[in-house]
């Protein structure tokens, strides 16, 4: 667990580097702020062992319309939202916002109105917006998205890269050393493929309402066997192969063909039949 505070420490150090010259070029996309207000949070959040989950903002951040366009809504350091691939720099995020429910039928968000998540104010609208609203009866939300740049999103965050990183700290690929890398991104287990356990993570509610798994885990025999993923991925030692419904698989150079080939059949038969 040591190794992987190590490594998002450290890349949260090279980011904020990386931020600070960046957004001068991006239309000052991260709102003005002291960084001595931005780094202790990310630490302070870290070293308490919360739960990197997905995207965090490194911010506070501007979220416009589309790519370069006009502003819609701010949010703050290190809120955590869902998005897309980064397409030529740009990332389309969304985050649900609590809601009066007394404005349930009305799917515009006017500007000044605090966006807010778990009871915490998380950013700020600066235009109206369309923002659909849906309730349960006793509460309501809004499904606010847009558009920031990818320096705007701390690159520990992002599951691919710190995956990549985090398998560099390792020894072995022993499961009991991926423990805290599951827990961090909070993972989902699943043993429907025997002998195979997953613990995957999901892919954005953007561009699927619904979505289907982004990165799996595969173990066999408590050790990582391969990698099955939905988005670019990059892992030393290992082969590429291809699975049903787009996704991919990266397995280790030393699992045996038998081994692979058994696993290829069980995850297709399973995910064309998943929804």
């Amino acid at each position: 667990m040591k190794n992987f505070y190590k490594f998002v420490m450290l890349v949260l150090i090279l980011t904020a580097g990386c931020s600070q010259h960046n957004n001068e070029e991006q239309e000052n996309d991260t709102l003005p702020i002291n960084s001595s207000q931005v780094q202790p949070t990310a630490e302070k959040n870290i070293y308490e062992g919360s739960a990197v989950i997905a995207e965090r903002i490194n911010g506070p951040a501007n979220i416009r319309d589309k790519a370069n366009g006009k502003i819609i809504f701010t949010l703050n350091d290190s809120t955590l939202v869902t998005a897309t691939e980064a397409r030529d720099g740009w990332h389309n995020i969304g985050i649900t916002a609590e809601s009066n429910i007394k404005d349930v039928n009305y799917d515009t968000l006017k500007a000044g109105a605090k966006i807010i998540v778990e009871g915490k104010v998380v950013g700020e609208v600066m235009t109206d917006i369309y923002a659909p609203k849906s309730s349960d009866g006793k509460v309501a939300w809004a499904e606010l998205t847009g558009y920031t740049h990818k320096d705007n999103i701390y690159a520990y965050s992002v599951i691919e890269n710190a995956l990549t990183e985090y398998i560099r700290t390792l020894k072995d690929r022993n499961i009991d050393g991926f423990r805290p890398f599951i827990k961090s991104f909070a993972m989902e287990d699943y043993d429907v493929l025997n002998p195979y356990l997953m613990y995957f993570n999901y892919e954005n509610w953007i561009d699927d309402p619904s979505p289907m798994p982004r990165v799996i885990l595969v173990f066999h025999e408590k050790k990582l066997i391969g990698v099955a993923h939905s988005r670019d991925l990059e892992l030393p030692d290992t082969v590429k192969d291809t699975l049903e419904r787009g996704f991919k698989v990266m397995f280790y150079k030393d699992i045996p063909e038998a081994v692979r080939s058994d696993f290829k059949k069980k995850f297709n038969n399973f995910i064309t039949q998943v929804d």
